[in-house]
């Protein structure tokens, strides 16, 4: 709060009456001045503290979605072998089918976060940030959205799997210890539930490619922020141009 002092003795003239209403208005303007110069200060330091954590959190994110992206391939081994298995049992063929507790059905999600851009728009911060930046965070933020999405449906695939599994073996499935997924003994299975669990496992394969495939755009979009992007459509471009070349084999040089 600013406090207007009244004088210590009464202006005898018009003279007087402006010389005090001027040093009023100057001591005012100073006083405002220095004030917004001190919060200007202070939203300046909150925003080189929040790219900081965002800088810190982007490159440990980068390191999350290399392991996740790992994990799931090798699911996805595991997936396509079990529904090789399935396919040549239904065709009346013997065949052998993945390990029952085989590593590779583990997948052990650890997810990319955000928590210091999360934390920036519950106390404001975001507001300070200029609109190139607010737009790259705001792109990465709206695909970390969308992996949480498909990632929860992942999940939810697996649950079938395990169910239909249960009916000839009660032991359940222990999704947050580090004991894989379990497959069903193919040869306990009837013809109806073969189809079905053939169905269930393309479900559950669709679904994490479409994770995979997530990874891969944050892990850019990331990439692409820590290397200095500073527009949203450069930035969504060259992830584009970076996913794309990564999944046709192909190499990506940074410009």
């Amino acid at each position: 709060m600013l406090d207007v002092h009244p004088p210590h003795h009464p202006a005898n003239s018009w003279r007087d009456f402006f010389v005090h209403i001027a040093t009023i208005v100057i001591g005012l303007l100073i006083a405002v001045g220095l004030e917004q110069t001190v919060e200007a200060v202070h939203h300046r330091k909150q925003v080189r503290e929040f790219e900081a954590q965002m800088h810190e959190v982007l490159e440990n994110d980068r390191l999350f979605t290399a392991n996740d992206i790992e994990s799931f391939r090798a699911g996805r081994a595991w997936l396509v072998d079990l529904q090789l298995a399935i396919i040549t049992r239904r065709q009346g063929k013997a065949a052998p089918q993945p390990a029952l507790d085989d590593p590779r059905a583990a997948f052990p999600l650890t997810l990319p976060n955000l928590a210091p851009y999360e934390a920036a728009k519950q106390n404001g911060v975001v507001a300070l940030l200029d609109t190139h930046r607010l737009r790259l965070f705001n792109r990465i933020d709206l695909q970390h959205d969308l992996l949480r999405k498909d990632a929860l449906a992942f999940l939810d695939s697996l649950l079938p799997l395990t169910a239909l599994r249960m009916r000839n073996d009660l032991e359940p499935d222990k999704f947050l210890s580090s004991r894989p997924l379990r497959a069903a003994d193919l040869g306990k299975l009837s013809s109806i539930e073969l189809a079905e669990y053939q169905a269930l496992v393309a479900n559950t394969l669709a679904h994490g490619d479409q994770v995979v495939g997530r990874l891969k755009l944050f892990d850019a979009l990331a990439a692409g922020i820590l290397e200095g992007v500073t527009d949203e459509a450069e930035l969504v471009s060259k992830a584009r141009a970076k996913v794309t070349a990564e999944d046709t084999g192909g190499t990506h040089t940074s410009p």
